[in-house]
């Protein structure tokens, strides 16, 4: 350290304090302390470094993105242009500003097809609803009255609901006008009209409720409910299986019959009206006929609400199984209780 008094300042390495003297002050004289070591340059700060090297990153991530951002971008508006799409969902994907995954896009077709149906099938109810009231009216179901030899029609029968679905219409009549029985009307002379009349199969049932008409939607009358058949090349052999039934006729005009111990597997396949139900129902007659319920067990998967198996509740031959989430009741008519039925039937 020097003792000159002209302003020179003296540098002590290896301390971390600055000093300046009282008597220094005044002359201008400084003591600086710094660390000790080699100083570092800027580009060698590790602060600069790990700055810089962090700031890089982040822009490249920045840049990846609208990359990304871009790319996704091109394809919303390629879909936008895309022919496949129908407006309204152009119009929801620039409602929701994204675009639409597969499944998505099924799952709203899928939809949007079972409500066109499902309007169809209502328009077509309602013509079948006014066509029904005006056969029931004719055949004499309305309170009238008579003036001057002429026929004055004050009341007719009301429907009170109607529930559709693709399979059948099903209208419910739980009031009828003064003078009318509800058990007249579910006679099967009535029905018979309703066929001839509809053009279509149509079943009457008779609860605490009131009374319902059940029309079939895709079936016909080219082949009657009920076959009856006297001839005795109809006849079932003498001598045969517990499950063999009558399958139709040869070429040559013999009869058919097929054993369903041998051919587990069977696939009945036809157009409306072919006489698809019309063989289930022959067949498991047979089975009840000519088996005991201990022989013989029987279940009906009946998806279309019941119009076709449901004549067939409460015989003995019905397999019904009640075991938590096994169970089955003889006769399925909702598809959300088929897999808890076939669970039971594999148990079984």
């Amino acid at each position: 350290m020097s003792d000159d008094k002209t302003g020179s300042s003296a540098l002590v390495v290896g301390q971390d304090i600055t000093h300046t003297g009282s008597d220094t002050a005044n002359s201008g004289e400084s003591f600086e302390t710094v660390n000790s070591g080699t100083p570092y340059a800027d580009n060698d700060d590790p602060t600069k470094v790990r700055f810089v090297k962090r700031g890089m990153s982040k822009l490249k991530r920045l840049i990846k993105r609208i990359g990304n951002l871009f790319s996704l971008f091109i394809e919303y508006v390629s879909d936008l242009r895309s022919p496949s799409l129908s407006f309204d969902e152009k119009l929801t994907m620039l409602y929701k500003l994204r675009r639409w995954n597969d499944e998505e896009l099924q799952i709203r077709r899928h939809a949007r097809l079972e409500m066109q149906i499902f309007v169809t099938h209502k328009q077509q109810s309602k013509l079948v609803r006014a066509q029904i009231i005006e056969v029931l009216t004719n055949l004499g179901f309305c309170y009238s009255i008579t003036k001057n030899e002429r026929r004055y029609i004050k009341r007719k029968v009301k429907i009170s609901q109607v529930d559709v679905n693709p399979y059948a219409y099903i209208f419910h009549i739980t009031q009828v006008p003064f003078g009318v029985k509800k058990t007249e009307m579910s006679q099967d002379w009535v029905a018979t009209e309703l066929c001839s009349t509809l053009g279509k199969k149509v079943r009457h049932e008779l609860d605490p409720n009131g009374l319902r008409y059940t029309v079939e939607v895709g079936s016909t009358n080219n082949i009657p409910n009920f076959v009856e058949f006297g001839d005795p090349k109809f006849a079932m052999p003498e001598k045969k299986p517990p499950l063999l039934f009558w399958a139709g006729l040869s070429a040559n005009g013999g009869s058919i019959y097929r054993n369903l111990a041998a051919a587990p597997h069977i696939i009945i396949a036809g157009e409306t009206g072919g006489g698809k139900s019309n063989i289930e129902n022959s067949i498991a007659c047979t089975f009840i006929k000519n088996n005991t319920p201990d022989i013989v067990r029987l279940v009906f998967f009946d998806l279309k609400g019941g119009v076709e198996f449901s004549h067939f509740d409460g015989i003995p031959h019905l397999w019904k199984m009640d075991d938590g989430d096994k169970k089955c009741d003889g006769i399925i008519e909702r598809p959300g209780d088929v897999m808890a039925a076939v669970e039971s039937l594999n148990q079984e």
